[in-house]
């Protein structure tokens, strides 16, 4: 695919929708580092597609440049505000950056779009376990876990959650079921 979209690039000069799919294709390929300048370039060209911003933020997220993957994903935010996953996204990079009140802010809105996608509640549970704030974490766990019961992480995470307060049997229980679901998980 690379190759095709490379020569229709060098044939028809430089077009935005081909550097980016190009952008795309590297990161698919699991090479954010190279996507990282085709998608910068598409978005000079498109500075209003939402697509390529969000996929040069997962190129700067991938690689390691948490500013630049916030700045991209609050252009996302900006292009379609009615489009939950990118919120969602915005609020995970937030919440790693340490920015818990924008991140609760976008990740709640996530949630009110979308209120049954089982990833925004285990990401809204995770910025509430992040905030200190156990009960609404547990909360967004345990609805991440009804909504999809073969949720590894938030059986984990809530596993984690219980054990911080003082219920080590059941956070066992818990981390042993994510296991199951997830071997890949930590033992802790």
């Amino acid at each position: 695919a690379l190759e095709v979209l490379n020569r229709t690039l060098e044939l028809g000069g430089e077009n935005a929708a081909i550097l980016g799919e190009i952008g795309a294709v590297l990161i698919r390929s699991g090479r954010p580092a190279e996507a990282v300048a085709p998608l910068e370039q598409s978005r000079k060209l498109a500075a209003d597609n939402a697509d390529v911003a969000g996929n040069l933020g997962m190129a700067y997220a991938m690689t390691g440049k948490l500013p630049a993957a916030i700045k991209a994903f609050e252009a996302v935010v900006d292009l379609r505000p009615d489009l939950a996953d990118g919120r969602a996204q915005l609020g995970a990079l937030y919440a790693e950056n340490d920015q818990i009140d924008e991140a609760l802010r976008e990740v709640e809105t996530a949630t009110r779009m979308d209120p049954d996608n089982a990833g925004f509640q285990l990401s809204l549970g995770s910025v509430f376990h992040r905030a200190g704030r156990p009960a609404e974490a547990r909360s967004a766990y345990r609805e991440a876990i009804r909504l999809d019961p073969a949720l590894a992480p938030a059986y984990y995470n809530l596993g984690l959650l219980e054990r911080s307060q003082g219920n080590a049997a059941e956070g066992t229980d818990l981390i042993n079921r994510a296991r199951q679901l997830d071997p890949s998980l930590p033992a802790r």
